[in-house]
C-alpha cells in the first residue's frame, strides 16, 4: 500500500512537469509566425561593423517563427529565426504579457541569445519587442552585436505573407492611398511592402494599378497560400499594372512593393471591375491560379569564401524563408 502511493505521488510529481493547458490564463499556445523591425543595433565586439550596417540596420525586417505551448503561468517552446532555432521559456501573466529567453542557433554560424522579450496577448497577435545578442560562431568578422527590435506575431487564421498581415480588404472596384517606409514589412531581397486581400468569385475580372511618384511600384497578386499568380511593373515606370480572371472562388493578396531596395514613399492602390473585357489598359488579363507558379521560397546559400560571400551567409541565415534570387527573378531584374 506505501509502494503504491509512493507511485502514484511520483507519477503526479512528474505529470507536474507537462504541459497542462493555460489554467484562468490566458491561451497563448499555438503557432505565431511575423516580423521583427530592427530600431537599433549596437556593435559590441569584432573588427568589421558589417553585421549592423548590412544586415539589422534600422529599419530592416525579418520573419521570427514561435510555437508555444503553456501549463498555466509557465509557457515553453520552439523559435525560428530565418533558418535557425532554438527552445525558448518563461511566463505568461494574467494580462496576457509574455515575458520569454532561450538561446537560437547553438551550432549554427551565429547564435541568438534572447537578452528581453515582452509581447502582449492582442486577440489574434502577440506585439511588442525583443531584444537579442548575436554571437560569431565561424569568425565572420563581426563578433557580437545587441539587437533591439519591435515585433508583431500572427495567429494561424490570421491572411498573411511572411507573417505580414493585410493592412484591409479590397473591393473589386476601389482607391487606396498607402505609405512604404522603413519598418514596414520586407521581402528578402530587402525591399518594403503592404499587403491587402480581395474576395473575388469564378468570372471576377479585375484591373490592378499601383501608382507612385517616389519610387517603382511593383504589384504581385498571389493565392491564399502566398503562391504569386501574377506580377507587374517595370523600371522607370509610376505605374504597375497586373490584370486578373478569377477562375475559382478564392481570396487573393495584394502585395503593394517597390521594384528596387532602398525605396519608399506614397502610392495608391487602384482596383477596377473589367467584367470579364480586356482590362482598360495594354495589360493582359491572366487566369487564376497559374498552371506554372512561381515559388518565392528557397534561399540561395552562399559558398564563405570572401568577405561579400560571409556578408551573405549571415544574411542568409537570418532572412526570410523567402529567397532575395526568387524575387528578383519575378521582378525580372538582378540589383
Amino acid at each position: 500500500m506505501v509502494l503504491a502511493s509512493f507511485v502514484v505521488a511520483a507519477l503526479a510529481s512528474c505529470g507536474d512537469d507537462q504541459p497542462t493547458g493555460p489554467g484562468d490564463y490566458p491561451d497563448v499556445r499555438g503557432s505565431w509566425s511575423g516580423q521583427y523591425s530592427v530600431t537599433d543595433c549596437e556593435a559590441l565586439t569584432g573588427i568589421d561593423p558589417f553585421f549592423c550596417t548590412d544586415v539589422f540596420f534600422d529599419g530592416r525586417s525579418l520573419v521570427l517563427d514561435v510555437v508555444l505551448d503553456q501549463s498555466n503561468e509557465r509557457v515553453t517552446g520552439n523559435a525560428t529565426q530565418g533558418s535557425i532555432a532554438g527552445q525558448v521559456s518563461g511566463t505568461v501573466d494574467m494580462s496576457g504579457l509574455i515575458t520569454l529567453g532561450g538561446t537560437i542557433g547553438v551550432d549554427a554560424i551565429a547564435t541568438t541569445t534572447i537578452e528581453a522579450w515582452e509581447t502582449e496577448l492582442n486577440g489574434d497577435r502577440l506585439e511588442g519587442f525583443w531584444e537579442f545578442l548575436v554571437e560569431d560562431n565561424q569568425d565572420l568578422g563581426f563578433g557580437s552585436a545587441l539587437v533591439t527590435a519591435t515585433m508583431t506575431l500572427l495567429a494561424p487564421n490570421v491572411p498573411n505573407i511572411l507573417g505580414c498581415p493585410t493592412e484591409s480588404s479590397v473591393a473589386l472596384t476601389d482607391s487606396i492611398n498607402g505609405l512604404l517606409a522603413a519598418g514596414d514589412c520586407m521581402l528578402s531581397d530587402t525591399t518594403y511592402y503592404d499587403l491587402f486581400e480581395m474576395d473575388v468569385q469564378v468570372g471576377d475580372s479585375v484591373e490592378f494599378r499601383m501608382v507612385s511618384q517616389d519610387f517603382n511600384p511593383f504589384l504581385i497578386v498571389t493565392d491564399i497560400d502566398g503562391e504569386p499568380l501574377n506580377a507587374g511593373g517595370a523600371l522607370g515606370d509610376s505605374v504597375a499594372s497586373v490584370g486578373m480572371l478569377a477562375s475559382v472562388d478564392e481570396k487573393w493578396l495584394i502585395v503593394t512593393n517597390t521594384l528596387l531596395v532602398y525605396q519608399y514613399g506614397d502610392y495608391r492602390l487602384i482596383t477596377t471591375e473589367v467584367n470579364g473585357a480586356a482590362a482598360s489598359s495594354s495589360v493582359v488579363l491572366r487566369r487564376a491560379p497559374l498552371e506554372n507558379r512561381l515559388n518565392l521560397g528557397g534561399v540561395r546559400w552562399p559558398d564563405p569564401s570572401d568577405k561579400q560571400s560571409a556578408r551573405e551567409l549571415l544574411d542568409a541565415t537570418f532572412a526570410s524563408p523567402a529567397g532575395a534570387a526568387a524575387i528578383k527573378k519575378l521582378k525580372g531584374i538582378d540589383r
